[in-house]
């Protein structure tokens, strides 16, 4: 399924470009890599890097035969970085990657919930609470507590409120709210309008690109807001592609396995880290959001435009920059009365 996902975002990229272009022929290439599946490959070099998330773009892709007769359909794609685990952070320079959104938002997710999981358990061990004479539930509160961990503490829902699990809605799915005319809704991630989170939202269409709005998820979810609407799924901490496995030898991280084989690929100034760096999706990349869903290019009024205030710009400088320099070019003529110092 998810290399399916993936595939299906690769293409819809494709086919995005002209197909028999370099850049069109590289990311198919890509795809069809995917395709036959690569299980041979190493990417033990991974262990020495982290990924970041940059951004989120939604791109107009063409897709022929398609079964709801639109041929323009849309797909969420995601740009993130690989950087060296000593110098990453948001913004850092590493290579850039383009990938299906909801492979990675699922990814991200999964890794997440397992790192937690794995952090409680290592501070749980350490609380010695199995000698505690009292009731172990507290004990292990203020355990997690001290050590900052508090969200390891499980909560009991002993009412009928509804709890949002955001692993039940990583696909675009259908809800139990519906809009005025009795039609069903759905729910799933989407990018923001900035590009630079991924949230929640509601749709009116099982592909989750027509948003609608998220107020109507209350009144069908026991007055429960979406989630997710305004802040980032995805944190914007590094993620290392390095871990220790259960033998104590180091192997690396799952998404990173599964993200870096799934994704176009622009290394360009990897050149130094890795031998044969991947170039083919620098255009496509580099140039992602000439792909965006409602993308405007500048008209040529507007270019005249532009082009007049920059003219005038570049001469009132010029004449400040001339003024500035006569000012300072003066020469200080002192009086033949003058104290000297």
């Amino acid at each position: 399924m998810f290399r399916l996902a993936t595939l299906f975002a690769l293409l819809n990229a494709v086919s995005a470009l002209k197909i028999d272009s370099a850049e069109g022929q590289a990311l198919l290439r890509q795809s069809r890599g995917l395709e036959g599946g690569n299980a041979e490959a190493s990417y033990e070099w991974l262990m020495d890097f982290s990924m970041v998330f940059q951004s989120c773009h939604t791109v107009t892709g063409y897709v022929n035969e398609a079964e709801d007769g639109n041929a323009v359909q849309y797909t969420n794609l995601v740009k993130y970085k690989l950087c060296p685990a000593n110098k990453c952070r948001y913004g850092c320079k590493g290579a850039e990657y383009v990938t299906d959104m909801n492979s990675f938002v699922d990814a991200w997710t999964e890794w997440t919930m397992n790192d937690k999981e794995y952090k409680c358990e290592q501070v749980r061990e350490n609380c010695g609470c199995d000698d505690y004479y009292g009731d172990e539930d507290v004990c292990y509160s203020k355990c997690f507590s001290s050590a900052g961990m508090s969200d390891c503490v499980e909560e009991e829902n002993d009412d009928d409120t509804y709890q949002f699990d955001l692993q039940e809605w990583l696909e675009c799915s259908e809800s139990e709210a519906l809009d005025q005319y009795g039609n069903a809704l759905y729910v799933g991630p989407k990018c923001s309008s900035s590009g630079e989170q991924i949230n929640m939202g509601v749709f009116s269409d099982d592909t989750c690109t027509q948003e609608y709005s998220s107020e109507v998820f209350a009144k069908y979810y026991g007055g429960v807001s979406l989630p997710y609407q305004n802040s980032n799924i995805i944190a914007e901490n590094c993620i290392s592609c390095k871990e220790t496995g259960d033998n104590y030898y180091a192997e690396v991280t799952e998404i990173c396995e599964e993200m870096y084989p799934a994704s176009a690929k622009c290394e360009s100034n990897f050149a130094k880290y890795i031998s044969y760096p991947d170039t083919n999706g620098c255009s496509y990349i580099n140039n992602i959001r000439l792909y965006e869903k409602n993308y405007r290019g500048v008209s040529g009024a507007a270019s005249t435009a532009f082009a007049v205030i920059f003219g005038l710009a570049t001469v009132v400088l010029a004449f400040v920059a001339m003024h500035l320099y006569k000012l300072n070019s003066r020469k200080i003529v002192l009086s033949t009365n003058a104290a000297v110092v």
